[in-house]
Order: C-alpha cells, then sequence, then structure tokens
C-alpha cells in the first residue's frame, strides 16, 4: 500500500498548492475542475487495485469490473447530462460517483482475500520496489508523450485545427485496437508469465510465448488485413462521409498497433530480470524519435506525416525490445506461422480490393462482405493448413470440458 499512500500525499499536497495559489490561472470557483481533481485519487487507487486483480491472475474479475464501471457511468453521466445540468461538471459529477462505487467494491474484495500487518513489512523489499517502480511510473508517463505529442505538434506547426480533429479521430480509433489487442493481452499474459518465470526459468517462459504466438501471429496480421482493407469504409461509416479524411490514419498507426503485440510478446523479458530502467530508456528513445520525425514530415505532408511518425516509434519500440531482451527469455514469432499468415492477407486483400470493391456500393454491404470474405478466405485457410493450432484449440476445449 506504500504506493498508495505516496501518491495520495503527493495530491494532497498538490491540492493545497493550487486551492491557495490558483496555479496556472485555475479558479477555485471551477466546478468541473474540482470535480475531476477530486477524481484522482479514486482513479489512482482503482489503478493499483486493477494491477492486483492483474498480477493475482484474476482477468475475469478485472475485465468484469472495467466493463460494468464503464457501463454504469455512461448511465450515470448520461442520466446526470440530461435530469440534472448539461455541463462538464455533472460529467465528472457522475464519474466521481461510479469511482467511488468502484472503490468501496475493491475495499470490499481486498478485505475479503488479504491480510496486512506492518510485522509482515520488508523493508528490504518495498525499497526494491519502488527502486523497480520509480522508472515504471517515468515510463508511464513517457508513453503519455508518445501517444499525445503528435496531437500537439501537429497543432503548433500547422495551426490547423481541422487537421489536429482529422488526426485525432483516426488516432483514436486505431486505438482501440491497442485495447482490444495489447491492452487485454497483457492483463492476461504478463501475471502468467512473471509466475513461471519464478517458478520455471526462462525456457518454460520461452515456451509459454511460443503457444501464445502462434495465435496471436494470425490475429495481429488478419487484423491489420483488416485495417488495411476496409479501414478507410470503416471511418466512413462509423464518422460520416465529411470525415472520410481520417481513415487514412486510422489505416497507417491501425496497422502498426495491429502488429506490434507480436513483438510485445516476444520480446517480454526486461522486466522479469527487474530491468525498468532499460525499459525506460527505450521508450524515451521512441518518444524522441517520435518528436523528431514530427519535426522532419509534419512541415512536408501534414498529420499524414505524424501518422508515420507514430508508425516510426513503434517500430523503434519493437526494435529496441528485441536487441534488450535477454537472449535466454527472446522468442520470434514461428517463421510458418507467418509466411501463412501474409500469403492469406494477400489473397483477402486481393479479393476485397478487385472482387467486392468494384462491385459493391452500399457501404454496410461492403463490410458484411468484407467480415465474410475474411472467414473464407484468411480464417478458414489459416485453421486448414495450421494442423497445430488445431490441435492446440482441441486440447483447449477438452481441457475446459474436463
Amino acid at each position: 500500500m506504500a504506493p498508495v499512500l505516496v501518491s495520495l500525499a503527493l495530491w494532497m499536497v498538490t491540492t493545497v498548492v493550487i486551492a491557495f495559489t490558483d496555479v496556472g490561472d485555475i479558479r477555485s470557483d471551477s466546478n468541473a475542475f474540482w470535480w475531476a481533481f477530486f477524481l484522482v485519487p479514486f482513479a489512482m487507487f482503482s489503478s493499483v487495485m486493477q494491477v492486483v486483480l492483474m498480477a493475482s491472475e484474476r482477468s475475469a474479475t478485472l475485465m468484469f469490473v472495467k466493463a460494468l464501471g464503464r457501463w454504469v457511468e455512461v448511465g450515470f453521466v448520461t442520466g446526470g447530462v440530461v435530469l440534472i445540468q448539461n455541463n462538464a461538471a455533472t460529467v465528472f459529477g457522475g464519474k466521481l460517483a461510479v469511482a467511488a462505487l468502484l472503490c468501496v467494491y475493491y475495499v470490499h474484495w481486498i478485505k475479503r482475500n488479504f491480510r496486512f500487518s506492518m510485522s509482515s513489512l520488508d523493508i528490504n523489499a518495498t525499497l526494491g520496489a519502488f527502486r523497480y517502480g520509480i522508472p515504471m511510473m517515468a515510463n508511464e508517463l513517457a508513453w503519455v508523450a508518445l501517444v499525445a505529442i503528435d496531437r500537439v505538434m501537429l497543432k503548433e506547426i500547422t495551426s490547423d485545427f481541422a487537421a489536429v480533429g482529422i488526426y485525432a479521430i483516426g488516432y483514436s480509433l486505431a486505438m482501440q485496437i491497442n485495447v482490444l489487442m495489447s491492452a487485454t493481452l497483457s492483463e492476461a499474459f504478463v501475471p502468467v508469465a512473471n509466475r513461471i518465470h519464478g517458478a520455471q526459468g526462462d525456457e518454460a517462459v520461452r515456451e509459454l510465448k511460443r503457444t501464445l504466438l502462434r495465435p496471436l501471429t494470425y490475429a495481429c496480421i488478419g487484423v491489420a488485413a483488416m485495417v488495411l482493407g476496409v479501414g478507410n469504409e470503416v471511418i466512413v461509416a462509423l464518422s460520416g462521409p465529411a470525415k472520410a479524411a481520417s481513415g487514412d490514419v486510422f489505416v497507417i498507426v491501425g496497422m502498426a498497433i495491429a502488429i506490434y503485440p507480436m513483438f510485445e510478446v516476444g520480446n517480454y523479458g526486461l522486466l522479469l530480470r527487474n530491468k525498468s530502467t532499460i525499459v525506460l530508456a527505450i521508450t524515451l528513445s521512441a518518444a524522441a524519435l517520435n518528436i523528431l520525425l514530427n519535426l522532419l514530415l509534419i512541415p512536408r505532408l501534414g498529420f499524414i506525416g505524424a501518422a508515420w511518425s507514430t508508425v516510426a516509434s513503434y517500430a523503434a519500440l519493437a526494435i529496441g525490445g528485441a536487441l534488450f531482451c535477454p537472449r535466454g527469455l527472446f522468442q520470434a514469432p514461428g517463421p510458418h506461422s507467418v509466411l501463412l499468415a501474409c500469403s492469406c492477407a494477400a489473397i483477402l486483400l486481393l479479393w476485397i480490393e478487385y472482387g467486392l470493391a468494384p462491385e459493391i456500393e452500399n457501404i454496410w454491404i461492403f463490410l458484411f462482405m468484407s467480415a465474410l470474405s475474411f472467414a473464407i478466405f484468411y480464417a478458414a485457410p489459416v485453421w486448414a493448413f495450421d494442423r497445430e493450432l488445431r490441435a492446440a484449440v482441441m486440447a483447449l476445449r477438452k481441457g475446459r470440458g474436463a
């Protein structure tokens, strides 16, 4: 609980400073600001508890609580805006109410599942946790910079708010792929890898990676192929023809984000050796590369330059992770899986481009037929030609049935 107490102390100090000095021209009568500010400790505690659930390998509970919390938040915010007042303070008030309810649940859960005692406090272990955790905290901040800096630079370099809006729409939709694949994967894979490494060592972790990378390779390349094939149409279907320019951003960034989980799993190893400082250095280097490329490409290519800068930064993360991953823990995707996935993806894309696109004008019918084509030209051949994948799925089904 030490990180919670330290974070709470820093928040209280910040509260006092802002309340008595109006730092940054933030007025004390700004209701929306204070609603949002008081949301911080609840969000921080929820984040810590989510990490505890993830480390405890309770991914089902974690996913259920997060999904339920999101929907309850939608209900509270919508109800507040409709029934009380349509302003930002009401929105943050609804978020704060849901965050408080989640914290009550987390306190109840932790009292049932954990026991705390000051006599069990290990000072050396606590100091070691801080040495490991502080670079990881800085790494999270570096990730925030990596994700957000392109929009800031796009605005400052071009002074074109329309370009920022176009980029933000495409980028935000691409990040949903990250939520679907990378974030969900890490919550399931990382705790298991940590446990296996502590109990069985490096080779057991590599075996886990080999088992996971086979279906993950097919999933990553398949999603990337669909983003390339129908990404522009998805943007038009969801946002309307006026936002069609965001499609190129979604395609470029979305493909990079779809492919990245393969490297994220294969390169996972530095944190198993407590090398959090190296992880921070890799992220900072990728962020610096992103800034440099934005300076070079945005004046020439506009928001497309920012998109390619993001792709380059993800490539830097993948290459850096592979170079510095301990050799006993690195695992590349299987060449057979990569070749089969790329071959099926190429056939699928050719069919979408030359078989479907010229014949179908209705965008929703086109998307439906593209999804059906994915099953026929990608999923079915992968299943048919990869005997080991079929065996693994059958074994998993038998294990669940038992």
